[in-house]
């Protein structure tokens, strides 16, 4: 079952300024409609703050908004903060996007998490799998494959929850969309254009992890 699913956007770029986003500028244009809570941090190295919806942070090589995957109001201001962005600083120097996708599976009630794990990843004919036969044994793997205009990735390891000791599964997904530096490109319009492919993107890992 899932215990927990995040989400994060990552905008790259060969030099963004945080300087640029102060208070002001984010409620200015709209980037936040939220009130920012906790410890918070403007400088011209780095911008770090966060609201009830998402977790900003800003600095020279890249933009990451992380949101809990259980919020629609988080996966939407997560797209717009990103995508403000990038509409009022078109001189940027982009150089990618990346949607993310993290999910932690526990086991079921009642099952053991050493079967779960072996049974997802730990079966089959390779020998070395002889050498990794006790209970004890953890397994993780990795995979990777085009997915329309993105490279996904695809991590999974076994983990430790700091909240109770447990053990679950990470299944961390990555589509990184690397942007051709080429005349004639539009990277504002091609940025805009595989922001627009988020509900896909969610639904394809949401149907990957139903396999689990």
């Amino acid at each position: 079952m899932i215990e927990k699913a995040y989400g994060a956007i990552v905008l790259t770029a060969q030099l963004f300024n945080p300087s640029i986003f102060t208070e002001v500028w984010l409620y200015k244009h709209g980037l936040l409609t939220d009130n920012m809570e906790g410890v918070r941090i403007f400088s011209p190295e780095i911008v770090q703050f966060q609201t009830a919806d998402i977790q900003v942070l800003i600095s020279p090589p890249k933009i990451q908004i992380t949101y809990p995957l259980t919020q629609d109001k988080s996966c939407e201001s997560s797209k717009v903060f990103i995508t403000k962005t990038i509409a009022l600083l078109p001189e940027t120097p982009y150089r990618g996007l990346g949607i993310n996708f993290d999910y932690y599976i526990a086991p079921d009630a009642g099952q053991d998490f050493s079967d779960l794990n072996r049974n997802l990843l730990g079966s089959g004919d390779n020998p070395m799998l002889t050498e990794f036969n006790s209970k004890d044994a953890r397994f993780g793997g990795y995979m990777s494959k085009d997915h329309g205009e993105a490279r996904l990735k695809l991590d999974i390891k076994p983990l430790t929850n700091t909240e109770d000791g447990s053990e679950i599964l990470q299944y961390s997904f990555n589509f990184h969309h690397p942007l051709a530096i080429e005349a004639g490109n539009d990277p504002v319009e091609k940025l805009q254009g595989l922001l627009q492919t988020w509900n896909e993107l969610f639904s394809y890992t949401k149907k990957l992890i139903e396999m689990v």
